[in-house]
């Protein structure tokens, strides 16, 4: 499946289900940190803060 082919198919899933791809494409990425390079280990530290600040939001 291609990248744009997932992204869209984002929204017809439930909450769950989006939860479940986004913690296993981050589990995915901290188990590669070690290869990433500066730009990736920017991006990965602001999606960790994007997924921080949706948990939080929702135990609010």
């Amino acid at each position: 499946m291609q990248i744009k082919e997932i992204l869209q198919a984002l929204p017809s899933l439930s909450i769950s289900d989006r939860l479940k791809i986004a913690e296993s494409a981050l589990q995915l990425v901290l188990q590669e940190k070690h290869s990433l390079t500066k730009d990736e280990e920017k991006r990965q530290l602001t999606l960790k803060n994007e997924e921080i600040r949706y948990f939080q939001q929702i135990a609010d």
